[in-house]
């Protein structure tokens, strides 16, 4: 198995640097230093609340300035944010 070996996947191009980062935390080869799962679930609802924020603060942008694409990433990462929310409240 080459992840004995060290192998690990490559991070998805755009990932957000907050998963990014908890993911390969959990790739330590030593067990000891790799986060619980009681950590990584504190740490998910930090991340999508932190998401939450953000896409609240940009949802008040004045919808005059905003064209229809960004309304539509921005309501898809709401979505994803939500359910990703729920998802986590049910571990």
């Amino acid at each position: 198995m080459r992840i004995l070996q060290g192998y690990r996947e490559t991070i998805v191009p755009n990932t957000p640097s907050d998963y990014s980062k908890l993911y390969t935390e959990c790739w330590n080869s030593e067990p000891d230093n790799r986060p619980t799962m009681d950590q990584v679930v504190v740490k998910l609802k930090e991340i999508i609340m932190k998401t939450n924020v953000i896409v609240n603060s940009q949802m008040r942008i004045d919808s005059d300035n905003v064209d229809k694409s960004n309304v539509n990433l921005l309501y898809e990462t709401n979505m994803t944010s939500i359910c990703l929310s729920n998802l986590v409240d049910e571990l």
